[in-house]
């Protein structure tokens, strides 16, 4: 393990641990893109919802994430192509709306013919590339504020039927 300091300003230093043979500066720039790391991974869960695993078993639980992995990187793939368009970063595109516009389009209905799915797919590109998250101004007046933690678990416990008392005689 090698401890590498990184000075980011005048007044803030970054400390990381690590036993990568890099230097520190590519190590900070590895650091730097962990936060796309964390939104792909609550994508791919909550967006796709793939922490709802289905499967009964290990083979069709391999399965369902192989699948949720390869509809993730469809979509992101179709954002990329839409990002073109808009002539943005993908990653200032709002995934959720890129997901849900694919879905609408493209997995909602049949088609019978390549043509008319290829027309309906420039027509989804050119809806998803309008959902473009905001610019967050650098020099923001209030402070960041974090959001709590979804639950894990289903908080909202089924309601059970009431139990029938048994009727006494008067």
């Amino acid at each position: 393990m090698k401890l590498h300091e990184v000075v980011i300003s005048k007044g803030l230093t970054l400390l990381l641990v690590s036993d990568l043979q890099a230097s520190a500066k590519e190590i900070a720039d590895a650091y730097k893109r962990r936060v796309d790391v964390e939104i792909d991974i609550r994508n791919v869960k909550v967006v796709m919802d793939a922490e709802q695993m289905r499967a009964r078993n290990v083979a069709m639980f391999h399965k369902e994430l192989l699948l949720s992995m390869v509809a993730y990187n469809l979509v992101t793939q179709f954002r990329r192509q839409a990002a073109e368009l808009a002539k943005r970063a993908p990653r200032r595109m709002s995934f959720k709306r890129t997901w849900t516009t694919f879905r609408i389009f493209l997995l909602g209905a049949r088609y019978t013919e390549p043509a008319s799915w290829r027309e309906k797919y420039q027509v989804a590109r050119r809806y998803a590339m309008k959902y473009k998250l905001p610019n967050r101004p650098a020099g923001r007046q209030s402070e960041r504020e974090a959001y709590p933690h979804r639950p894990k678990v289903n908080p909202f416990k089924k309601r059970k039927p009431p139990v029938a008392k048994p009727m006494t005689e008067s």
